[in-house]
C-alpha cells in the first residue's frame, strides 16, 4: 500500500537537494536559502506526522492474547515469563524507537520487531479476573486507542463476564473488532465440518453481541493466531489477513489526517509553486550558454597547451 507520505517525501527531498546545490543559481539569494529552510522544515514536519497506532487487547484468561501479539510481531515478543497485566497495570508492547505512553502505571515491554515498529499494543488485564472498579479505570483509557481488539475463543466467547465488560465500557464499542481465536482447535475437532461450525459459532457470537451489548453489525474475525505465528505471511486464515489490512488502513488514514491537519500538502504545493515562479529561467539560459562557450574556449586552450608541452618534452627534431 502506498503511503500518503510517499507522495510528498520525494518532492520535498528533490526541492531541498536542488536548493542546496550550485543548481540553485536559478533562484537568486536570499530566496534560495529561504526556500531551502522551508523545505527542510516541511521534511521535519512530515517525519513527525503521527501514523503510530495504539491497539488495545482485552480478553479472558487463556484466549491467546500473547500468541496474537507474537503473530502480529512475526516473532515471540510476549512470553509466559514476561510481565503480565494486573488489576492495576497494563502492559505496553512497543518498539524501542517508539516512546508512546498510555498510562503512568503501565509496564513497558520493549522489542525490535519491525512489523510493529509504528504500532503499540496495550495488553489489558483479563476481563474475567479483575475487579469492577479496575474495569472502570481501564475503560477510561479505551478512548485513546485507535482500535480495540476483544479476543475470545470457542470456550470463552459465551462467557457472561465478557458482555459485562462491554456494558461497563460503552465507549469501547467504537472502532472495535472481535477476534474469534483458536479456529485451528476447531479444525482438529470437527475436520471437514470446521467451516460450518465456525460460521455457526460466529453467528451465535454476533447475536449475543447485538442482544446483550447492544451492538449493531459487529466485526468478527475468526482466525488462528498460532498458525499465523508459525507461518508468517500466509498462516492464520482469512481473518488474520483482514486484521493486517485493517491495521494498514488505520495507519494510512491516521497519517493522511495528520498531514491534512498540519497543512503539509498545501505548504508543499505552495513552496514548489513559489520556487518555480521565482526561478529566473531566461537569465539561467543565458548563463548556461556562457558557461558552455567558456568550456569550449577552455578546452581549446587546454588542447593547445598540451601540444606545446608535448613538443617541449620531445625536443627539437634532429
Amino acid at each position: 500500500m502506498s503511503s500518503s507520505a510517499d507522495r510528498y517525501r520525494p518532492v520535498l527531498d528533490q526541492v531541498a537537494s536542488f536548493l542546496d546545490r550550485p543548481d540553485r543559481l536559478l533562484i537568486p539569494e536570499p530566496d534560495a536559502r529561504a526556500f531551502l529552510d522551508r523545505a527542510l522544515d516541511l521534511i521535519g514536519r512530515l517525519r513527525a506526522a503521527d501514523d503510530r497506532l495504539v491497539i488495545g487487547l482485552v480478553g479472558g484468561t487463556g484466549v491467546g492474547k500473547s500468541t496474537l501479539i507474537n503473530a502480529l510481531a512475526e516473532k515471540e515478543i510476549s512470553a509466559a515469563s514476561d510481565l503480565r497485566p494486573t488489576t492495576s497495570r497494563l502492559v505496553l508492547y512497543r518498539h524501542e524507537d517508539n516512546d508512546f505512553s498510555l498510562d503512568a502505571g503501565e509496564a513497558a515491554h520493549l522489542h525490535r520487531a519491525r512489523p510493529l515498529e509504528r504500532v503499540t499494543l496495550a495488553d489489558f488485564p483479563d476481563f474475567d479476573s479483575i475487579e469492577q472498579d479496575h474495569r472502570l479505570f481501564l475503560s477510561r483509557l479505551f478512548p485513546r486507542l485507535d482500535l480495540l481488539l476483544w479476543v475470545v475463543d470457542p470456550a470463552k466467547y459465551a462467557d457472561r463476564s465478557f458482555f459485562d465488560w462491554l456494558a461497563l465500557a460503552p465507549q469501547a464499542r467504537v472502532n472495535a473488532v472481535f477476534i474469534f481465536n483458536k479456529i485451528d482447535e476447531l479444525e482438529v475437532r470437527y475436520g471437514p465440518r470446521t467451516e460450518a461450525v465456525i460460521a455457526e459459532t460466529t453467528k451465535d457470537l454476533e447475536e449475543k453481541l447485538v442482544r446483550f451489548a447492544g451492538l449493531s453489525d459487529p466485526v468478527i474475525l475468526p482466525l488462528s493466531a498460532r498458525d499465523a505465528l508459525e507461518h508468517p505471511g500466509t498462516g492464520g486464515g482469512e481473518g488474520f489477513r483482514t486484521l493486517r489490512n485493517r491495521l494498514n488502513e488505520l495507519a494510512e488514514e491516521k497519517l493522511r489526517r495528520a498531514i491534512k491537519e498540519m497543512n503539509i500538502e498545501a505548504m508543499t504545493r505552495g513552496l514548489v509553486r513559489q520556487a518555480v515562479q521565482t526561478a529566473d529561467l531566461p537569465s539561467a539560459r543565458v548563463l548556461v550558454r556562457k558557461l558552455v562557450d567558456s568550456a569550449d574556449r577552455f578546452r581549446a586552450v587546454a588542447g593547445r597547451l598540451a601540444q606545446v608541452e608535448a613538443g617541449g618534452l620531445m625536443g627539437p627534431a634532429g
